[in-house]
């Protein structure tokens, strides 16, 4: 009698099986499996069951989780770094933890917040040379390369031993050069225009939509509409009147 034998099933199929039965999200199952965010992201692009986010919503985040992360955060000026308040990693970096996701850095989530998008795989860079800053103007996305190169152009290291030399404030170049950071539709993670900030100012002062109404409309948060609304993020756009009520 021949001898049948049952082929294992491969790494993929058992990520898709995984991620189908509801044993993880993209990032878990990234690091079950060993796989980066980009490859099984990819995988389930691939195979068209990626699932999307409700009401725009990051993974894991609920609106809970936006105060809950917000208190922590000493708000200063839009310019100003906006400091961490609670717990820190070694390096300065702070640390927020939500149910069923392994704690990150404080300044990745408030990307996540503002924007509406997990970073994945990219690294959150500062602008501002500050590990505890939650400002989502300092923050945009770039690669390790990027963060290296940026460490030796700023000469950051000297800066972790010699802090009072660091260019910060008015010295700082970004606030001498505000030209220089990326904004809005410049940025390619963006979910917005400008022409939907402006939308969204104005039905908000006309007492047409609320924040939540705003939120499920554009597809983001009611954090990020409310950063919106006052002046807190997409502060570069200046209100119009002269916009249609449409979203």
């Amino acid at each position: 009698m021949a001898n049948l034998s049952v082929s294992q099933p491969t790494i993929e199929e058992q990520i898709v099986a995984a991620y189908v039965a509801g044993e993880g999200g993209i990032r878990s199952l990234s690091k079950r499996f060993s796989w980066s965010y980009g490859r099984v992201r990819k995988l389930f692009e691939t195979r068209g069951i990626l699932r999307s986010r409700p009401s725009g919503l990051p993974q894991g985040l609920a609106e809970r989780d936006h105060a809950r992360f917000w208190s922590k955060v000493g708000i200063q000026g839009p310019w100003d770094c906006w400091e961490w308040r609670a717990a820190r990693y070694p390096a300065g970096y702070g640390i927020f933890g939500v149910r069923g996701r392994i704690p990150q850095g404080a300044h990745r989530i408030a990307y996540e917040i503002s924007r509406g998008c997990d970073p994945g795989d990219l690294w959150v860079l500062h602008h501002c040379d500050n590990p505890a800053c939650c400002n989502p103007a300092h923050l945009s996305l770039g690669t390790q390369t990027d963060n290296m190169q940026a460490m030796a152009a700023r000469g950051r290291q000297g800066f972790q031993r010699h802090p009072e030399l660091a260019a910060r404030g008015d010295r700082n170049a970004l606030r001498k050069h505000p030209e220089l950071i990326l904004r809005g539709e410049q940025l390619g993670t963006s979910k917005l225009t400008e022409a939907g900030v402006k939308t969204i100012r104005h039905q908000h002062s006309s007492g047409q939509a609320s924040y939540r109404e705003l939120a499920l409309r554009m597809g983001v948060s009611k954090t990020a509409i409310r950063f919106i609304v006052k002046g807190i993020s997409w502060k570069h756009v200046a209100n119009s009147e002269d916009v249609d009520d449409a979203p």
